[in-house]
């Protein structure tokens, strides 16, 4: 399930090498082929380009604000790799190489 999200080209923090923070970005995957054939669902929904909910097998009654999560960056189940490296890993990876850690 993809929900409509608006894309945003954000950038993941630049260390200065004087102080650093730790970018928490995650993707929900899509369901494998398998999952497919079995007619399985998501267990989870991007609400925001930083929020997930955990869906309760879909029963809207039994949700939570504790099931919302919040991270830097979520990327939905359709999100290509490229967008999720582009703007989600990028420049963590890139500062690996330099030698920032």
């Amino acid at each position: 399930m993809e929900v409509g999200l608006e894309e945003e080209r954000n950038t993941v923090p630049h260390s200065n090498g004087q102080e650093e923070k730790i970018y928490v970005a995650i993707r929900v995957r899509p369901l494998n082929e398998r999952e497919k054939s079995r007619h399985d669902v998501s267990e989870w929904e991007c609400i925001s380009n930083n929020a997930i909910r955990f869906k309760n097998n879909g029963h809207a009654e039994q949700r939570s604000p504790a099931d919302t999560y919040t991270f830097d960056r979520v990327f939905g189940e359709k999100c290509p790799t490229k967008q999720v490296y582009e703007q989600g890993i990028k420049e963590v990876a890139l500062s690996v190489v330099r030698g920032i850690n």
